[in-house]
């Protein structure tokens, strides 16, 4: 609104006479200083509310042991990630767009795939298991995938917000638990006979 009125007040200022308009150059000198001064507040205020939120995100993040990411319209990366970079250990040029897809494991690619563009041509969530590349270990991890639309007042979709959970340690001691299960149950079994 400031801007606004500035602008309004530099519009009558050229529409005085030239002799009018110069006796005010000192005033719109120091309209436009303001104007400046102003936009750079607000430019710097835009840049930390963003860097908070962030901020937030990776605490979060690392409070629910998931590694929250943003996605564009179609599913992909459109800026740097760095959380999916430690994660796959894929560079900005390699997961750019849907190259992301490319640290998923070829055995769960396909139905992942088929998954992904569901979800995203119904603007639906999703949750997905599915196993991607851990560039630091050398392996293939278990994730959960989860995927939420972002959209406006209007309905429209703005972004994808998501998550990766490392279900690996999850999913190894359920296997532990059912093998312990399965022992138990036997010797039950020769206790009966």
């Amino acid at each position: 609104m400031k801007v606004l009125t500035a602008l309004v007040s530099v519009g009558t200022a050229l529409s005085l006479s030239p002799l009018g308009l110069f006796s005010r150059l000192p005033e719109l000198a120091g309209l436009n200083r303001r104007l400046a001064r102003e936009l750079e507040q607000t430019r710097l205020s835009a840049i930390e509310d963003r860097t908070r939120v962030e901020a937030r995100l990776a605490l979060l993040g690392r409070a629910l042991d998931a590694r929250p990411l943003i996605f564009d319209r179609n599913g992909g990366f459109s800026q740097p990630t760095p959380s999916w970079e430690r994660l796959s250990g894929q560079t900005w040029p390699a997961y750019q767009g849907d190259g992301w897809r490319a640290a998923i494991h070829h055995g769960d690619a396909l139905e992942v795939g088929f998954q992904l563009d569901a979800a995203l041509s119904s603007r639906q969530p999703t949750d997905i298991s599915l196993r991607l590349w851990r560039d630091q270990e050398g392996v293939f991890r278990s994730y959960r995938f989860r995927m939420e639309p972002m959209l406006n007042e209007n309905g429209e979709l703005l972004e994808w917000v998501g998550c990766v959970t490392d279900e690996t340690r999850a999913k190894a001691n359920l296997g532990r638990l059912q093998q312990q299960n399965r022992e138990l149950r036997r010797e039950l079994g020769n206790m009966v006979a």
